[in-house]
């Protein structure tokens, strides 16, 4: 399960609707500020390919939890919006219940 001060949103049910938009537009997706990873992971469990991607502005991030097999890239700020294939990918920003800052 996730940490306590990260929540899974969307829900299944939205979740499922969402994997269904991407598979049909044959669009993978990048996960912005994903924390360890736990929604990211229900999409990658679903066959979405996931980029897990969140800042690098804490010592504890070196020992977070992940849940994505692929891992997470930590980056620096300016670092955020580099993507590889922009017109095949779906941006998603996820915030958990509280920001460790």
């Amino acid at each position: 399960l996730p940490s306590p001060n990260v929540q899974a949103w969307p829900t299944s049910g939205q979740t499922a609707v969402l994997v269904r938009l991407l598979q049909e537009r044959g669009l993978s997706a990048v996960s912005i500020g994903c924390g360890e990873g736990a929604f990211e992971a229900l999409l990658e469990e679903a066959g979405v390919p996931v980029r897990g991607v969140d800042l690098d502005v804490l010592p504890s991030y070196k020992t977070m939890r992940c849940f994505l097999r692929g891992g997470i890239i930590r980056v620096r700020p300016d670092e955020l919006f580099r993507i590889d294939e922009p017109s095949r990918t779906c941006l998603c920003f996820v915030w958990g219940r509280a920001l460790p800052w």
